[in-house]
C-alpha cells in the first residue's frame, strides 16, 4: 500500500477518521490516485474505490464522495464495485496495489477478496492467451483489407 506524500499525510489522517460506517450500503473504500502519490502542484480530487451492496451503489457512492469532499475540501471521484465480478479489473487491482484501504467492514473484505481473485484470474488468462497482443493483429489485419478494398 502506498505511503502519502508529507503535505497530504494531514488529508489522507482526515479521509481515514471519517465516519464511513454510517454510509448505507458501503462496506469498503480504497483511496489511490493523486493524493497518495504527491503529485506537484498538489492533489486534484479525492479517488475513491468504494464496494457497495447491490441496490444501494448511488447511496453509498454519493455518502462516501460527500464524506471524502467534506474532509479534504477536493472533489471526489467514485469508482463502485458491487459485483466483484463486473469490476473494472485494471482500475480496481491498480487502486488496491498502489492506494490505501480506508474503511473495510467484514462484508468489504470478502468483496475485496473476491474482486482480487477474480482480476487476478483474468489477467492471468489475458496472459496466457496473449488476448491483447492477438486482438491488435486482429485490428491489423482487418485495417489492410479494408485498406486493399479500398483501393480496389
Amino acid at each position: 500500500m502506498a505511503s502519502p506524500g508529507l503535505t497530504e499525510a494531514p488529508l489522507v489522517e482526515k479521509l481515514r477518521r471519517q465516519p464511513w460506517r454510517r454510509v448505507p450500503g458501503l462496506h469498503a473504500v480504497v483511496l489511490h490516485g493523486s493524493l497518495l502519490r504527491g503529485s506537484a502542484p498538489g492533489p486534484r480530487d479525492v479517488d475513491l474505490v468504494v464496494f457497495a451492496e447491490p441496490g444501494l451503489e448511488d447511496e453509498a457512492a454519493l455518502g462516501a464522495a460527500e464524506l471524502a469532499e467534506e474532509a479534504a475540501g477536493l472533489e471526489a471521484d467514485v469508482y463502485v464495485v458491487s459485483d466483484p465480478g463486473d469490476a473494472d479489473c485494471v482500475l480496481v487491482l491498480e487502486a488496491l496495489s498502489r492506494g490505501m484501504i480506508l474503511y473495510a467492514d467484514e462484508k468489504g473484505r470478502e468483496m475485496i477478496v473476491r474482486v482480487a481473485e477474480i482480476c487476478g484470474d483474468y489477467l492471468e488468462m489475458k496472459r496466457r492467451l496473449r488476448y491483447t497482443e492477438t486482438l491488435v493483429e486482429a485490428v491489423r489485419r482487418r485495417a489492410a483489407r479494408e485498406a486493399a478494398r479500398e483501393d480496389l
